[in-house]
């Protein structure tokens, strides 16, 4: 079920260009974070996300019972309560976002087949929460599963664009916090900060594969961050074939 080899092995070139020129004068002073001062509309804002937190329903809807039928029900529920992962009545699957501070800033909200993929027909199928409370985000948007950084402030992260692909990899190999940019703009020094003296292993798409590598040239001194690309996954992703199927992470794993 699972071919994907669970080897963390690096590019030793990528690596050693990610920090090159890494010293701790390179690294950005901190900013006073937002919410420090927070203005009312902001305090609305997050006071409002967590409420609808505990207004969804548990169970992931439709990806939950795949990934269920995939990986068996304790493991799978295991992980979605790791990601606090609910879901619509419609089977919709809502993705909090919580930053490391426990403020929720917003939620995406996703319909998924029941073979675990993105429904792509129709429409509606791709929204966030604060869309569907009429509400202008006033809060910057954290890396999916940012909270669970307290909790193992040593462990190496695995950064993935998808949610449903840290939830996977986080079923597949438990040695890592498994975190997700939840889209390629969100691969940037606002939202990566976080990740600060942190060994960083990259598993971005394979349509991504050159952006991402581009930038943790740039950030990695810039943050502070040890971005790593296992060498293993590289191989995987970068054929045409990978290209043209948009694979990740999670598509190997479950191939």
């Amino acid at each position: 079920m699972i071919p994907f080899e669970k080897s963390h092995k690096t590019d030793t070139n990528v690596t050693q260009n990610c920090h090159k020129n890494d010293t701790v004068s390179s690294i950005p002073k901190a900013q006073k974070p937002w919410y420090a001062q927070p203005s009312p509309e902001q305090v609305h804002y997050v006071e409002l996300m967590d409420r609808l937190r505990f207004q969804w329903l548990g169970g992931g809807g439709v990806l939950g019972q795949w990934l269920r039928a995939q990986f068996g029900p304790l493991r799978a529920d295991w992980a979605m309560a790791c990601y606090d992962v609910g879901a619509l009545p419609d089977g919709r699957t809502v993705f909090p976002y919580v930053s490391l501070e426990g403020f929720t800033t917003d939620g995406k909200v996703m319909r998924y087949n029941a073979d675990g993929h993105r429904c792509r027909e129709g429409g509606a199928n791709v929204t966030w929460l604060h869309a569907m409370e009429g509400l202008t985000p006033c809060v910057p948007l954290c890396l999916f599963g940012e909270e669970l950084l307290k909790g193992a402030p040593y462990a190496p992260v695995g950064l993935v664009e998808s949610e449903k692909t840290a939830i996977v990899a986080a079923l597949w190999d438990d040695h890592c916090v498994w975190l997700a940019t939840g889209g390629k703009g969100n691969f940037r020094a606002q939202t990566l900060c976080v990740l600060s003296g942190r060994t960083v292993l990259l598993y971005p798409d394979a349509d991504a594969l050159g952006d991402w590598m581009a930038e943790a040239h740039r950030l990695g001194p810039e943050l502070g961050i040890n971005f790593q690309l296992p060498a293993a996954y590289i191989r995987r992703i970068g054929t045409p074939e990978a290209r043209n199927a948009k694979w990740d992470l999670a598509d190997l794993i479950v191939s």
